[in-house]
């Protein structure tokens, strides 16, 4: 029986960590596991830096081929179909605001398990420190500032 599993959570949360470990965890039982990354806020795409071990493990990622390019994207890849239209045992979802849109929400009800990954503002920006250069919404900006004004925005949806 086919699982799909939505993880939702700010940046620093730990939605690629996760994700990572249960793919990995799944294909090593022999599940055919997809990962699909749905940020459509912040063109990060933290998976696409573990392409080489998705690919080892036999777990196939669904990432645009423009990720970490500046580029803000308007539409899913068409590849995101495949989670409901192929035969997986286990896909995982990163979140990335899309269930910020109230008709991917109705979309996505009782078809999946949704895990919120909820942090406060200190332990994002612990984990955060260092990276703000490479997050495309932090870039110049004050980190935990940053953080609380995207925690109170999105605790309002």
């Amino acid at each position: 029986m086919k699982k799909v599993i939505i993880l939702i959570g700010n940046y620093g949360s730990g939605k690629t960590e996760i994700a990572l470990n249960m793919a990995v965890r799944a294909a090593a039982k022999g599940k055919r596991t997809q990962v699909i990354d749905l940020d459509r806020i912040n063109d990060y795409f933290r998976m696409s830096d573990f392409v080489k071990l998705l690919d080892e493990k036999q777990i196939h990622l669904v990432s645009p081929t423009f990720a970490g390019a500046g580029i803000t994207q308007t539409n899913m890849p068409a590849a995101v179909g495949s989670a409901f239209a192929r035969d997986w045992d286990l896909v995982l979802a990163l979140g990335g605001g899309t269930v910020l849109k109230p008709e991917a929400r109705a979309l996505l009800d009782g078809h999946c398990f949704m895990i919120y990954l909820k942090a406060g503002p200190d332990t994002l920006a612990e984990h955060l420190a260092g990276e703000s250069g490479g997050r495309p919404l932090l870039a110049g900006k004050d980190l935990r500032d940053s953080i609380t004004r995207l925690l109170s925005k999105r605790e309002e949806t």
